[in-house]
């Protein structure tokens, strides 16, 4: 049996992903598991760690705890997929595949690649504020470019984030721990790199030197923004749905 786990970025919760685990169970007949960051969604109650290791390590330990058996892969957007580099840089054999999605590492990016400097005062404000419309707003305009589907989504999103508000020392944890990560020197384990071409919060440079650096596919949408997997899932699960099989193959062969 094929499982998939799924981890989101910053400051956002499983609920986010909104339809795009359901489009990867139909295309590809597989279990798909989210697993929010420790201070966000299932989570919010404790406290988001300022390494991205300790991390990892809350992550794993409750997926060690599921119910056993199948092929794991993982797929992980922005800090997610940081998580999710760093998990099989560490731990190989837990699975036999990586999806990472716009996301960039101290040591493949300069500050303002990383974060947009006008994008980061505008996200701090916004999640410092106590107005759930008003940071939403902000969050998806940084972060969506189809602008009729972020505000289609935004009176949706801003009752999420009434029912579960994000601690602002979250905010600042996860942006540390997402700050001071450095992408391994390689990963046993076949990853396929996804970017936005026009991400308007994090550089696509950043994903195309990490594919350079790990020898890894890279496909790039030409629209969508930073929030790939909402702003075209389905191109996302196209792509994913297209190397899955390859990457079964390539490990195996290792």
């Amino acid at each position: 049996m094929e499982r998939w786990l799924l981890l989101r970025g910053l400051t956002r919760a499983a609920w986010h992903w909104q339809e795009l685990p359901a489009l990867l169970e139909r295309r590809l007949g597989a279990e798909v598991v989210t697993l929010d960051l420790p201070g966000v969604g299932t989570e919010r109650a404790r406290r988001a760690p300022w390494h991205l290791g300790r991390t990892v390590d809350d992550l794993r330990a409750r997926w060690l705890a599921l119910p056993p058996g199948g092929t794991w892969r993982v797929l992980g957007v922005s800090m997610g997929g940081m998580a999710a580099l760093s998990w099989c840089a560490r731990h190989p054999a837990d699975f036999a595949a990586a999806v990472v999605v716009n996301t960039s590492a101290r040591n493949l990016g300069r500050p303002w690649e990383r974060f947009a400097f006008g994008g980061l005062p505008r996200v701090a404000s916004a999640l410092a504020s106590t107005d759930p419309a008003h940071r939403e707003r902000t969050v998806l305009a940084l972060t969506v470019n189809d602008a009729a589907r972020r505000d289609a989504a935004l009176a949706s999103f801003v009752e999420h984030a009434r029912r579960s508000p994000v601690a602002r020392g979250t905010f600042l944890a996860q942006m540390v721990a997402a700050g001071l990560f450095n992408a391994p020197a390689r990963v046993e384990v076949p990853v396929l790199v996804l970017a936005s071409t026009h991400d308007r919060l994090v550089s696509v440079n950043c994903s195309r030197r990490l594919a350079a650096r790990l020898g890894a596919p890279l496909h790039e949408h030409p629209t969508a923004g930073h929030d790939l997997a909402f702003d075209d899932s389905a191109w996302l699960v196209d792509q994913v749905a297209d190397w899955a099989p390859r990457a079964a193959g390539v490990k195996a062969a290792r």
